[in-house]
């Protein structure tokens, strides 16, 4: 099982990382928000594509930390510092209870180059990441 859960987050994590592939280096703020299921899912693909494997991690549900078993199996399923001169954009969620869902796009120059729908879980009052 815990294999299997690193797997499916590190094929989401690299079909970013391939989409950044040769981007320059470049820095994001609001690292470690999750505030809101926007902030959250922003936070989390922020720091997952920056290298910072600590924040993304803490921003993690429980569930999937307890499937992955440690912090380094998480930066080495696919945490990679390739954001470059992008940015990760968090549209509006939609909340059902203690679950949510944004579509995040990360754009670079102005243009898409990745889309994705994050489901979140409300853990202790803070957004957490159930499925990137």
């Amino acid at each position: 099982m815990r294999k299997s859960i690193a797997f499916g987050l590190g094929i989401s994590l690299l079909i970013a990382v391939l989409a950044f592939a040769g981007c320059g280096g470049g820095g994001s703020g609001g690292k470690g928000q999750s505030g809101t299921p926007e902030a959250a899912a922003k936070s989390f693909w922020e720091a997952s594509l920056t290298g910072d494997a600590d924040t993304s991690w803490s921003l993690l549900s429980t569930r999937i930390q307890t499937g992955l078993g440690d912090k380094k199996a998480w930066a080495d399923s696919g945490v990679s510092n390739s954001l470059g001169d992008g940015k990760v954009v968090a549209g509006k969620s939609t909340v059902e209870g203690d679950s949510a869902t944004v579509k995040v796009k990360v754009l670079n120059g102005g243009r898409e180059i990745f889309s994705h729908d994050t489901e979140l879980v409300r853990e202790n009052g803070e957004w957490k990441v159930a499925a990137p």
